[in-house]
């Protein structure tokens, strides 16, 4: 399973006032077949920062069924400055989820030996599930990783359709009506100055989808916005029937006013292609929607919609793997 990405990160460091510009590997899952399956980055990438160095990095891997040599998830990397990009600086090489040495290529001696597994990682220190916001990912996708806890397949099949086809419904809606969505966390840039500043530096290892968009980080929204952030509506497109957190809501802040869905709701006609598909508006089409259609049916629309139709080859990939799960293990016992 080969997964190509287009995006990027970008790094600033207040201290130094330095920017790092992060591009995002492609991946390959390997071992499918042979039941062990695991994450390789296979792409060659580069992190540029703004005060002239570059890092230079090829991602590795063993060959296809052992053959051929290479270790898994292992990397080569070279740090040069954009002044002098032949004369390497440092190099690196080992695993990036194991252990790498640094070698300073200027006095040919092995400087440091990073061992990823002896670093402690910070804590993550979330909400408990109940107290989070249906569309907060943990509590939204919280039946498919149940189901991939108990190893029920058709489980996290159906619990993973039901949250994507309420998605794929709402922007068929959506774009019927002529309207797109807009995040409440996160704004749609023309460009990226930063970027387009950094990335001039290697341009062969950035690719970015124009039609995906540049998007940040509203910082005012993070401050801001209180829950439930779309009112009763839920990422599958329903209706919530629970008001436990409505009322909870309501107990803590005697006499405030609680906002509609409407309120958080904010539809736009445009003509602006790849937006982030990550809510929509309830129609009372979706809230009366059934999710009764099978894989068949979705793999058949996505192969006769108008491709002009954005969400099509978003999620025909996806649709392709979750119809193979949920035929598979359809009449598996539980």
């Amino acid at each position: 399973i080969n997964r190509d990405k287009k995006g990027y990160a970008l790094l600033h460091i207040d201290k130094y006032e330095e920017n790092y510009l992060i591009p995002v590997p492609n991946m390959k899952i390997k071992g499918v077949l042979g039941g062990t399956s695991y994450p390789e980055l296979v792409s060659n990438n580069s992190i540029i920062s703004s005060n002239g160095i570059i890092s230079e990095i090829k991602f590795g891997g063993k060959s296809l069924l052992g053959f051929g040599g290479g270790s898994k998830n292992s990397f080569e990397a070279r740090i040069y400055r954009t002044s002098a990009p032949k004369d390497n600086l440092y190099t690196a090489k080992g695993s990036w989820n194991g252990s790498f040495s640094i070698i300073d290529t200027r006095s040919g001696q092995e400087g440091e030996q990073y061992d990823v597994n002896a670093e402690a990682s910070v804590p993550i220190t979330v909400a408990d599930l109940l107290e989070q916001d249906p569309w907060e990912s943990r509590r939204a996708w919280s039946a498919v990783v149940e189901a991939l806890r108990r190893g029920d397949m058709q489980g996290t099949a159906h619990a993973k359709f039901e949250i994507e086809e309420g998605q794929r419904q709402m922007r068929r809606d959506e774009k019927a009506r002529g309207e797109y969505w807009e995040p409440l966390f996160f704004q749609r840039l023309e460009n990226d100055p930063v970027f387009d500043k950094l990335s001039s530096a290697d341009k062969n290892f950035f690719t970015v989808d124009p039609e995906g968009g540049v998007w940040k980080i509203k910082t005012d929204a993070i401050a801001n916005v209180r829950k439930p952030y779309h009112g009763d509506l839920l990422p599958t497109g329903q209706i919530s029937k629970n008001e436990s957190m409505q009322t909870k809501k309501e107990d803590e802040n005697p006499g405030s006013e609680q906002q509609s869905p409407e309120t958080h709701q904010h539809l736009h006609t445009d003509q602006m292609t790849g937006a982030a598909q990550c809510s929509g508006e309830p129609t009372k089409g979706i809230q009366q929607m059934k999710l009764d259609r099978g894989p068949k049916d979705i793999l058949q629309e996505a192969k006769t919609t108008d491709a002009g139709d954005d969400a099509r080859m978003d999620s025909f990939q996806d649709t392709q793997i979750e119809a193979f799960l949920r035929a598979k293990y359809q009449s598996a016992p539980r």
